[in-house]
């Protein structure tokens, strides 16, 4: 009984970090915009200039 209380608390703690890291992960760019497509040495490339 003990050793499958231990089981189940061992998953949930490996549920946890995992879940801890991909919303560290996920959290870079919540917007989702990204306006610069490249940058050739000091001049950004846009998006709106490369669709031109």
């Amino acid at each position: 009984m003990a050793r499958e209380k231990k089981t189940k608390l061992g998953v949930w703690v490996v549920l946890g970090l995992l879940f801890f890291s991909l919303v560290g992960f996920g959290t870079t760019n919540l917007s989702g915009r990204t306006n610069t497509l490249a940058t050739v040495g000091e001049k950004e490339v846009t998006l709106n200039q490369y669709a031109l």
